[in-house]
């Protein structure tokens, strides 16, 4: 059931106002993230007011400095007048209704957990892609928090395959000068080799040598051909095992036979223009 804020009326979970009140059930951005929004961009904007007169002011800066954007006058002017107008465009935005269920789901996280797993949910199939990472991440560890451990697992393996994973952290990466698509990448794989050394999770790929998909050990090779490289490696949660062999035994055809085709291509472009030289050297000869 969904407990209204203001009147404290029980409504079924699918209901976005309340019955008694009219209040509306899927909560938007609250009034301090708003004010937020709002009294940064004026501070911003009010800032490069400040340094665009500065800059003004003093022509002799400009006319030295060979950093002629953070230097231009005329630069802080359009952020002084930019930046409020963002801050109020981002106070009186619409909050998109994804983010709506998820802070719906956070609210009801304590007192009705099952909601607030359904509102995830609700929130995942309409997220973007690049979103859907940070819910996952949350219903991960609504899960492990009520024991499901193996619905926690697969939030988790999701959320590695997520586009937007460990952006919170890449953040600060990136501030300290780090390169943040291979924090990324490292902490995808960590993270990963964290859940197979576990054993929560199973890691598949195609041994050329076996001639079809394996079980992978925690090293990531094949336990009879530990020397060889594989192709298309896959986390998968154990219950998905056999399944996904088969999966990826057909992708790992379907990408030779492509690169197959793209070899006969060239092949051909090749045999076509060493035909051509041939006989133009020997038009060439004969025209002698």
């Amino acid at each position: 059931m969904i407990i209204c804020v203001k009147c404290k009326e029980p409504n079924p979970p699918e209901l976005t106002k309340c019955l008694k009140c009219g209040t509306d059930l899927l909560p938007g951005e609250n009034i301090g993230s708003r004010l937020g929004s709002l009294m940064v961009g004026f501070v911003a904007g009010a800032i490069g007011l400040g340094i665009g007169l500065f800059l003004a002011g003093h022509p002799e800066i400009v006319e030295s400095s060979e950093i002629c954007l953070l230097t231009n006058p005329a630069a802080w002017f359009f952020a002084a007048i930019a930046s409020p107008i963002t801050g109020i465009a981002s106070a009186l935005k619409k909050t998109p209704i994804y983010i709506r269920y998820e802070n719906r789901a956070i609210r009801h996280q304590e007192g009705e957990p099952q909601q607030a797993l359904d509102d995830f949910t609700k929130a995942l199939e309409l997220a973007p892609e690049k979103y859907r990472a940070k819910i996952l991440k949350s219903r991960a560890a609504l899960y492990a928090k009520l024991g499901q451990d193996e619905k926690a697992t697969e939030d988790q393996l999701a959320y590695t395959y997520s586009g937007g994973a460990f952006e919170d952290t890449s953040s600060f990466v990136r501030l300290i000068g780090g390169d943040k698509d291979t924090y990324v990448s490292s902490a995808i794989k960590d993270e990963r080799k964290r859940m197979l050394a576990s054993g929560k999770i199973k890691a598949l790929g195609f041994c050329k040598a076996c001639g079809h998909a394996v079980e992978l050990n925690e090293k990531l090779k094949c336990a009879l051909h530990p020397k060889l490289k594989l192709q298309n490696i896959t986390f998968v949660m154990p219950k998905d095992v056999e399944a996904t062999i088969s999966k990826v035994e057909a992708e790992t055809i379907a990408i030779k036979k492509k690169n197959r085709k793209v070899l006969t291509i060239w092949l051909i472009i090749l045999g076509v223009l060493l035909l051509v030289c041939v006989l133009s050297t020997v038009l060439a000869s004969l025209a002698r």
